[in-house]
């Protein structure tokens, strides 16, 4: 009897703490269909848990903060997803986030920004952009793009940059990624462009095959 009422307030207290996650604020969000399943991507407040979480992003960089970055499928119109419904944290955001999501029979894939605090260079914006599996929402593919000041790749001494998030496409099996650039250099996954202008494109060829391979980037 005493092993059965443990289980039973165990379970409570899951219970309890998936009901709290779920009830959390929705600050903003973004969603796209497929298949009859609505894929969202939702920033929710976590202000109670911001200041006492701490996520690392590539050492040594830390993120933090109050807004927590979910994504979810429920499902779509007229009850036609054969989906599980399921719901993914990816990651903690220091200020609102930017977010894009789409999703068709290439692939899902999904964008939003976040704040990385390096302790050489400051506080830098950064892009995380990923791959998911459409049934389970495991991660398949993650890069990034943050942006700096310079014309250097290879300096220490350059001051953090920031990029915002407009949208991204799938054309094909590609990806694209748009938005604004504060900053005379981009990088990411492990190519660097410089430039001047206050918009970037990045273009990932064959972004849902293998091997993941560098983007072409544009700043005007």
């Amino acid at each position: 009897m005493q092993h059965i009422q443990s289980v039973a307030a165990g379970l409570l207290a899951l219970l309890g703490s998936v009901a709290s996650a779920s009830e959390l604020p929705v600050v903003k969000e973004a969603e796209a269909s497929w298949r009859g399943c609505a894929y969202k991507l939702k920033v929710l407040d976590d202000s109670a848990a911001g200041s006492q979480s701490t996520y690392p992003i590539g050492p040594p960089w830390q993120t933090s903060g109050k807004y927590q970055i979910t994504l979810q499928i429920v499902s779509g119109m007229r009850s036609l997803c054969r989906i599980q419904p399921r719901t993914v944290e990816l990651s903690k955001a220091f200020e609102v986030p930017d977010l894009a999501i789409t999703v068709n029979d290439a692939g899902l894939a999904v964008a939003y920004s976040r704040g990385a605090y390096h302790p050489w260079t400051g506080y830098l914006r950064v892009i995380e952009i990923k791959q998911f599996d459409p049934v389970d929402l495991s991660t398949l593919k993650a890069t990034d793009l943050y942006a700096r000041y310079g014309q250097n790749p290879d300096a220490s001494d350059y001051a953090p940059g920031r990029l915002s998030l407009s949208e991204v496409t799938i054309h094909s099996t590609s990806l694209e990624v748009r938005g604004g650039v504060e900053g005379t250099l981009i990088w990411g996954g492990g190519t660097t462009r410089t430039g001047s202008g206050s918009q970037f494109i990045a273009g990932y060829l064959d972004f849902f095959g293998q091997p993941q391979q560098p983007p072409s980037i544009v700043i005007y």
